[in-house]
Parts: structure tokens; sequence; C-alpha cells
């Protein structure tokens, strides 16, 4: 961090044109490192197998479910990462949408959502939560592909959400069928 300030300040006394040129160059240094996503499709069949890295459950950490290829297919593998302050099932849904890391991703893991995927927001009422997702989440892939990744979500939001019921929304509507699949989605998700 101590880095890109000194760059930065070295930026801001530069004359226009150049200081252009160098905000573009820092941008597209700081862009390299957003390579695409690696997503690994099932293909036949969609019940996956899970591959759980079993770990004594902490309070201050949570699973995060990714998938990995295998010989006979694509299996579900979780995670652990740690809680920071706040809400839990939050930060659990963000880790996911952010996908594997460098290492994990070097070990074979990776994910069927879609790279762009936000979470917009975390209603709630009573024992009811609300997850709206943007669109990216639900598009391209086929239905293989949307399965997977809506069952990456259901994995990875089942232990932070305790007893409440968490139902899926993109863009503000509640998904009971994934458009253009004709998937039906059973809400809440968790159950």
């Amino acid at each position: 961090m101590g880095r890109f300030r000194f760059a930065a300040r070295k930026i801001l006394h530069m004359n226009i044109p150049i200081r252009a040129m160098a905000l573009l160059a820092v941008s597209v240094f700081l862009l390299s490192g957003c390579n695409g996503r690696r997503i690994l499709h099932g293909g036949k069949g969609r019940h996956l197998p899970s591959t759980t890295v079993r770990t004594p459950k902490a309070p201050d950490k949570f699973n995060v479910w990714f998938v990995k290829s295998q010989p006979s297919g694509l299996s579900f593998v979780s995670v652990l990462r740690k809680t920071g302050h706040g809400d839990r099932l939050k930060q659990a849904v963000e880790e996911l949408l952010d996908g594997p890391n460098a290492n994990e991703e070097h070990s074979g893991l990776g994910t069927e959502i879609p790279r762009g995927t936000i979470l917009i927001g975390v209603k709630r009422h009573e024992n009811d939560v609300e997850l709206n997702l943007s669109r990216r989440f639900a598009s391209g892939g086929g239905s293989t592909s949307f399965l997977t990744r809506l069952d990456q979500l259901k994995k990875t939001v089942a232990e932070p959400a305790g007893a409440n019921n968490v139902y899926l929304s993109v863009e503000g509507h509640r998904l009971n069928v994934e458009e253009g699949e004709g998937i039906e989605i059973h809400q809440p998700i968790n159950r």
C-alpha cells in the first residue's frame, strides 16, 4: 500500500498528459491481476459429490464451497475462511462471490459463479433473510452450471444462516424459476 501512495503522489505532480498516461498504466497494472475466473462445468449429471475437509467449527470461521474437477466430474470442496466483524452470512456470501484465492485455484479449485456477480444487499425480517444478487448470478452457463452455482450458494449459507430461512433474489426479484432454463428454484434455498 505504501508503494501505491508513493506512486500516486508522484503522478499528482506530473503535467496533465503525462498524468493521464501514468494513471492509465497504474490502472492496467492493477487490473492485470483480475484475469478470468476458472469455471469448471460439471458436464454430465447434476448431483456432485461433496469433498469436505472437516475442521472443527469455530465461531470465528465459516466454510465457503467451491468445485473441483475430478475424473468422475465435479465435486464440491469447502474451504475455511476467517470471520471479520459484522454479519457472518454476508461475509460468507461475499467470500463465495470473490471465488477461490490464487493458492486454491492452483490446487484445482474453481467456481461456477460468474465473475462480477455482486451481493446487492441482505434484508432481514424476523427469521427470514433475503439475499439480493446481481443479474450475473443467473446468467450463462446452462442449467448444469446454474444448478452447481446455486448448490455452492446453498452450502455456503447453510452454517452462517443457522435457523434463519434464506431466500434468493436477483436484482430485487425473488427467484422461483431460472429464466431461460425453466429450472424450478425451491425457496428458502437452505431448506
